[in-house]
């Protein structure tokens, strides 16, 4: 009775808090409503279903993480009035020219994993087990060409959207850019990149083109439902018999949320002693250990939890592990700062690029009840080849226009 109370109350507050915030937005789809949407349905979803039954810390802090997360996120009207833009005319011919760069570098970064994959196919339950063992880790982890052109899809796949909207290249040539987007996403074992693919897709049309694509979004979204059931089948959480199929829905929605609950109550466990023991400074431990001034520092593949058979734990996992739940209301709150901050930044410039960037910050707040996106080191290098790029087709300026 007291977590129905509590549940009722935070909703009540932060309802009106997320309205209140979200309508100073351009657009209903931004990383506010992504991340209140999917927060929500993590929280009261596992409730409902009787999966899990929070403790009342759990509650008040994923609660509470919420709300800060909103206040980050909070535009004053001091940012959204604009007196004046800059006209940025962009060299259609470079976009294109680096859109296809990019496809061609992707594609044979990508080219030794498609081969084994695709070329070796026998059967679903052979890419199961490939998964499953984590085929191409050292692959991917000891080649730089991999890291830099790898996963560049978040970069090329909205240039060809934009290029398709502006009608310099034709319907064939866009679901080329997608075909390789997928095999690429199919070859990668997990269902991520093809989220980040349909997310970064709806975003981007969707600002770009001044409208909400509802049959884009109602069709992309029932493609990865039924991904997600034949996935779970072939890797093995169904077809080898160790749970039921609502088992792997709900250990797959909501098994992060439980997990963090244990993490709470300090049954996360690691042996390792490390040179640099923050998790949530990832990339920049990263760069230490790659410059070899650190040796070791906490691994972005958590330990498994204690109770279920998962190794996720939210977002929140690192912020509470390194700083206790006040870490994890700072870290909410800057979470949605610098969302709001690459938002502005397209807000203000209409730059192709920036949406690129702020499709990818929303595709973090879908991410949510995994794991912790913002932390890595490939958004950082994300960020620095999007200015690289912008760099290379160097913008021309016209004079400032005013707005009314």
């Amino acid at each position: 009775m007291v977590n129905i109370i509590v549940n009722i109350l935070f909703l009540f507050f932060g309802i009106h808090l997320f309205l209140m915030i979200n309508k100073r937005y351009s657009s209903v789809i931004n990383h506010v409503s992504i991340f209140t949407s999917v927060w929500l349905f993590i929280i009261l979803g596992s409730q409902l279903s009787g999966y899990v039954v929070f403790q009342l810390n759990t509650l008040v802090v994923v609660y509470l993480s919420w709300y800060f997360y909103l206040f980050g996120s909070y535009l004053s009207e001091s940012e959204i009035n604009i007196d004046s833009i800059v006209v940025k005319i962009l060299d259609i011919e470079k976009i294109k020219i680096a859109c296809y760069v990019l496809v061609v570098l992707s594609f044979f970064a990508n080219l030794t994993i498609l081969k084994d994959v695709f070329f070796n196919f026998s059967s679903f339950e052979v890419w199961a087990k490939m998964r499953n063992d984590q085929a191409f880790s050292d692959y991917r982890d000891g080649n730089y060409f991999y890291t830099v052109f790898g996963n560049t899809s978040n970069i090329y796949l909205p240039l060809a959207i934009y290029l398709f909207m502006e009608k310099k290249i034709n319907s064939l040539v866009l679901i080329v850019v997608y075909l390789v987007s997928i095999l690429i996403a199919v070859a990668a074992f997990t269902r991520a990149p093809m989220l980040y693919l349909i997310i970064i897709s709806i975003v981007f049309f969707t600002y770009q083109a001044k409208r909400v694509p509802y049959k884009l979004i109602l069709t992309s979204f029932t493609v990865l439902v039924l991904l997600f059931a034949v996935s779970s089948y072939f890797i093995g959480e169904v077809s080898q018999g160790a749970v039921d199929t609502n088992s792997a829905i709900n250990l797959y929605l909501y098994g992060g949320i439980t997990a963090y609950q244990n993490l709470l109550n300090g049954k996360y466990f690691t042996y390792d002693v490390f040179d640099s023991s923050y998790y949530s400074f990832d990339f920049i431990n990263y760069i230490l250990k790659t410059f070899r001034i650190i040796k070791s520092y906490p691994d972005l593949v958590r330990e498994y939890d204690q109770d279920l058979p998962t190794n996720v734990y939210t977002y929140l996992d690192c912020f509470t592990l390194d700083f206790g739940f006040m870490g994890a209301f700072l870290g909410s709150y800057i979470l949605g700062y610098i969302s709001k901050i690459i938002y502005l930044r397209y807000y203000r410039n209409q730059s192709i690029f920036d949406l690129i960037l702020y499709s990818t910050i929303c595709y973090f707040a879908s991410f949510i009840f995994m794991n912790n996106e913002y932390i890595r080191f490939t958004f950082v290098l994300f960020i620095v080849k999007i200015f690289i790029i912008k760099f290379l087709i160097r913008f021309k300026f016209e004079m400032p226009t005013l707005t009314t």
